[in-house]
C-alpha cells in the first residue's frame, strides 16, 4: 500500500500536493485536529471554538474521500498528534534548536483546547504561523518515516524550503498529468478509471522510496509514462458530465521529485533560514543530527504544477 502523508494546510486549501496525492496514493494520511483527549475532547472543543468548526466545515468538500478511505487520520490506529507534540517539545529542549524558540508559543502544545483552537485558526487563515506549522510539519515527517509513508511537499520557494532542498539526496524526477482541480466524486472516478496504471505507478514509487537503484528508476519512468498514456486515453470517460460538478475540473502536468531527506530536515532547514534572516549567513553550526529528534530518513515527494491548467 502506497501512503502519502499530506499536511492539513494543503488539504484545506486544496493545493497541488493534496490534489495530486489524493489521485496518486492508495491512502492519504493527514493530521486530524485532535489532542490527547481524542475525538470526545475534540467534540467538546468544537462546541466552543468557531475556528475549529470552520476548519471542519472547510473539509466538507472531501467527505466522500473520507468515507471511501482515501483520506485517513490514522495508520494502524495511530495518529500523528503525538509526533507533533514531540516536535514542539524538541524545539523547547534541544540546544541545537535554540534559534527557533522565539517562534514558538509557550506551552501551547501541552493544552488541547489552546492547541486545537490555534491549529484550526492557523490552517484557515492565509500565511501559516511557524510556531504552529513548524512542529506540525516536523511531526508529520516523523510519522511518515515511522510508517514507511511518503511525505508530500510543495516545490521549494521560501528561504526555509530552499534550505531544505539542499538536504535532498537520492532524487528522481518525473512528470505526470493529473487533476489540478476537481471535486471529490471526480477524483474517485478518476482513481477507478485509472486503477491499473495507478497501481503500477504506486508500486514503482514505493520501490524507489525504499531504494533508488537504476533499475527501479527505469521502472518508475516507464510506469509514469504508461500512466500518462492511460490518463490521456481515458480523458473522455474521466471528464464525462463534468460540467455539472460542484468544482470545475482542471487538468495539468505535475512535476514530481521523489527523494530522501534526513529525519530532521524540517528543523535543520528552519534553523538555517533563521540564521540567514538574522544576518548569520549560511552558518552550519547546527547541521549535525539534532539530539532529540532522532529517527530514520524521510521519503518525500515534491509537487509543482507546470504551466496553466486545461
Amino acid at each position: 500500500m502506497m501512503r502519502i502523508v499530506v499536511s492539513p494546510y494543503h488539504l484545506s486549501t486544496r493545493e497541488i500536493p493534496a490534489m495530486a496525492s489524493l489521485l496518486l496514493a492508495d491512502e492519504c494520511i493527514t493530521l486530524l485536529p485532535m489532542g490527547r483527549g481524542g475525538k470526545s475532547a475534540a467534540r467538546d472543543i468544537a462546541e466552543q471554538s468557531e475556528s475549529y468548526r470552520e476548519l471542519v466545515r472547510s473539509w466538507g468538500w472531501a467527505d466522500e474521500l473520507w468515507r471511501a478511505g482515501v483520506i485517513r487520520g490514522e495508520i494502524d490506529g495511530e495518529s500523528a498528534v503525538s509526533d507533533v507534540q514531540r516536535a514542539a517539545a524538541a524545539i523547547a529542549d534541544d540546544p541545537a534548536l535554540v534559534d527557533l524558540r522565539g517562534l514558538m508559543h509557550d506551552r501551547l502544545f501541552e493544552d488541547d483546547r489552546a492547541y486545537l483552537n490555534a491549529l484550526a485558526y492557523d490552517i484557515m487563515k492565509s500565511g501559516p504561523d511557524p510556531g504552529i506549522s513548524l512542529p506540525v510539519a516536523a511531526g508529520l515527517d516523523a510519522f511518515a518515516a515511522r510508517h514507511g509513508a511518503v511525505s508530500a511537499r510543495s516545490h521549494w520557494k521560501s528561504v526555509a524550503q530552499t534550505a531544505e532542498s539542499e538536504l535532498i539526496s537520492d532524487r528522481v524526477s518525473f512528470v505526470i498529468p493529473a487533476l489540478v482541480q476537481a471535486d471529490a466524486s471526480r477524483l474517485i472516478k478518476t482513481r477507478d478509471v485509472l486503477g491499473n496504471a495507478l497501481n503500477q505507478l504506486r508500486t514503482a514509487i514505493d520501490e524507489c522510496a525504499a531504494a533508488l537503484t537504476p533499475s527501479r528508476v527505469d521502472d518508475l519512468k516507464v510506469a509514469a509514462m504508461d500512466y500518462g498514456i492511460a490518463f490521456e486515453r481515458s480523458m473522455t470517460i474521466i471528464s464525462k458530465d463534468c460540467k455539472s460538478d460542484d468544482v470545475r475540473m482542471i487538468t495539468g502536468d505535475i512535476a514530481m521529485t521523489l527523494c530522501t531527506l534526513p529525519h530532521d530536515a524540517v528543523m535543520r532547514s528552519s534553523v538555517r533560514a533563521m540564521q540567514a534572516m538574522s544576518g548569520g549567513g549560511r552558518s552550519r553550526r547546527n547541521d549535525p543530527a539534532l539530539a532529540l529528534t532522532s529517527g530514520g530518513p524521510v521519503s518525500a515527494l515534491y509537487f509543482k504544477t507546470l504551466g496553466g491548467g486545461r
